[in-house]
């Protein structure tokens, strides 16, 4: 087992980033799998720290010696992989180590491993940039049938993603001025699906954004910088601190129906048709409408 990077002094290990393991793991290829195997072990390769590029059919490497020598000099490695610049074909970066290395690959065996790598590529890199929908596009993309199955996180524990709670989502839907969903999405399989969400609040104090369902967790960090640049919003849901905020609904419609669970605005005022993020001194409790209440289908 390898301890510490010193260990790589006198050994060639073959060394890669963890996006370019999981690559591997999530193509299902046996040539993949071969591969996969190599990594961590002392082989013989021109070729040594590899990593996903930004292109579908090349890769991301550090020639060998060069690596061995930073090595010798004190350098960790991994510190190096996020400023790889040399890049080479995948196919003949599989077919230069597996010769090297006495590994059998047929040409029918390296066609089908080049193409479930770019498929693969194009699968967990190929994302749609977040954009902005309102309306009836906000109900679409609350329901779970229209979310990713290759990652799992907090959007997939969501209370609101069941189809029977649809109906809820009325006030989000009657009310596109003031409130606006983001979404980011990828393609799978030629259909699009959901990779993350958040709502945009229009407040009394400017833009909000809400918090970030995601199923990748650096997605609410994006979220966070993308809403700043491109919306306007100084102020979002992961702030330490936030100012009391008021939410103005259209007046014209008499009653919602069922409320949704709203993170960030858990009073409701009927009377002036108001979302508060704070109970108003001028309200009692048994004045306004709750909007977190607990269901059983309220798991976050």
């Amino acid at each position: 087992m390898i301890k510490n990077y010193y260990q790589f002094i006198t050994e060639s290990i073959l060394l890669s980033s963890p996006e370019f393991s999981e690559m591997l793991y999530y193509m299902k290829d046996p040539v993949a799998d071969r591969l996969q195997n190599l990594i961590k072990k002392d082989i013989k390769t021109n070729y040594n720290l590899l990593d996903v590029a930004n292109k579908k059919d090349e890769v991301y490497f550090i020639n060998d010696g060069q690596l061995q020598r930073k090595i010798k000099s004190g350098e960790n490695p991994y510190d190096l992989i996020h400023n790889l610049t040399n890049t080479i074909g995948i196919g003949r970066l599989v077919s230069s180590i597996f010769k090297d290395n006495g590994i059998p690959l047929s040409q029918r065996q390296l066609e089908d491993f080049i193409d479930r790598y770019k498929a693969t590529w194009e699968e967990r890199f190929s994302e749609v940039d977040i954009r902005i929908v309102s309306g009836e596009e906000i109900r679409h993309w609350y329901l779970e049938n229209n979310y990713t199955t290759q990652f799992k996180g907090d959007l997939h524990k969501s209370c609101m993603r069941f189809d029977h709670r649809q109906h809820e989502l009325d006030i989000y839907v009657l009310n596109p001025e003031v409130v606006k969903l983001a979404i980011k999405t990828r393609i799978e399989k030629g259909v699009e699906k959901l990779i993350s969400r958040a709502l945009i609040w229009q407040t009394d104090l400017g833009p909000f954004l809400d918090r970030v369902y995601f199923s990748k967790p650096e997605e609410k960090f994006i979220y966070s910088e993308w809403a700043r640049n491109t919306e306007g919003c100084k102020m979002n849901y992961y702030d330490q601190k936030l100012e009391k905020m008021t939410v103005q609904l259209r007046t014209d419609i008499d009653d919602y129906g069922d409320y949704p669970f709203i993170d960030s605005f858990p009073y409701f005022s009927p009377d002036e048709c108001k979302l508060f993020n704070h109970l108003p001194y001028y309200y009692e409790v048994s004045d306004l409408i709750f909007t977190q209440v607990m269901t059983p289908d309220n798991e976050l």
